[in-house]
């Protein structure tokens, strides 16, 4: 396993700074589900891709993929006769776990094909994540109005990304309840403005960049080429750090 000083994405940290947030992981492993309620195109995977590549460099991190419609996280799929997440979900299996071809310290659980029905019950997941994390799992989920409400329950941190202040009315109007029972919320957008949000949340803003859009990869392990690019990445990484800091101030208290 690669030694915490010997990982590099993104601007560069202090090493010692880097080896105290690392030891903050050594705990139950905490859950991230990144959610948009059934609104399209935020950004979730996005967000769900750079955020595990950037985590992995204090500890290492279960990317957990339960959107069968997206493009493939960190560049893992599954074989013919492999089993993906959504089937051991639904059926008791075992599910093939895979490395990133991006980055180190990082697994993925693609999500095979199956479908879920509302009344399914939501334990086995949260089992099935706790048996393969180490410390960290980020769940991906699809905006399918079904999948991604049963994964915040499972949740410790719920992010929700946007793309609009009215994205956060409609997800507050589905899914407020089981947001407000969450011990941590975060929002995220990735939009050329701010959006202006009345939220008892903490909201980031990562600045739209062409260059992270045309990329569809890890960008924030990428050698930026724009300066829009390099925004991005710095932005990216106050907020990975401000995320990590918020749900442990909470963990810990």
């Amino acid at each position: 396993m690669e030694d915490v000083e010997a990982l590099q994405i993104g601007p560069k940290e202090d090493v010692a700074e880097r080896k105290k947030r690392a030891e903050s992981f050594k705990h139950k492993p905490i859950i991230i589900t990144i959610y948009s309620g059934t609104i399209r195109r935020t950004g979730k995977s996005t967000i769900a891709a750079n955020l595990a590549a950037y985590i992995s460099l204090y500890t290492s991190v279960l990317l957990v993929d339960l959107d069968g419609t997206s493009s493939l996280l960190h560049g893992v799929w599954l074989a013919p006769g492999e089993v993906g997440v959504l089937q051991a979900w639904l059926a008791g299996l075992s599910p093939n776990v895979k490395p990133s071809a991006k980055v180190p310290r990082v697994h993925v659980m693609p999500p095979g094909a199956a479908i879920v029905k509302r009344h399914v019950e939501v334990e086995p997941l949260r089992s099935i994540i706790w048996r393969y994390a180490p410390s960290l799992a980020i769940v991906d989920t699809p905006a399918d109005g079904i999948i991604g409400d049963l994964a915040l329950r499972i949740g410790d941190l719920a992010l929700i990304v946007l793309r609009n202040a009215d994205g956060f009315e409609d997800i507050a109007k589905r899914a407020g309840k089981l947001l407000f029972e969450r011990r941590t919320i975060a929002v995220a957008n990735m939009e050329t403005s701010p959006i202006e949000l009345d939220s008892p949340f903490p909201v980031f803003h990562l600045p739209y960049s062409r260059e992270v859009s045309e990329y569809r990869d890890v960008f924030v392990a990428a050698d930026p080429k724009t300066d829009d690019g390099k925004k991005w990445q710095n932005a990216f990484a106050n907020f990975a750090k401000e995320l990590i800091s918020i749900y442990l101030s909470t963990r810990l208290s």
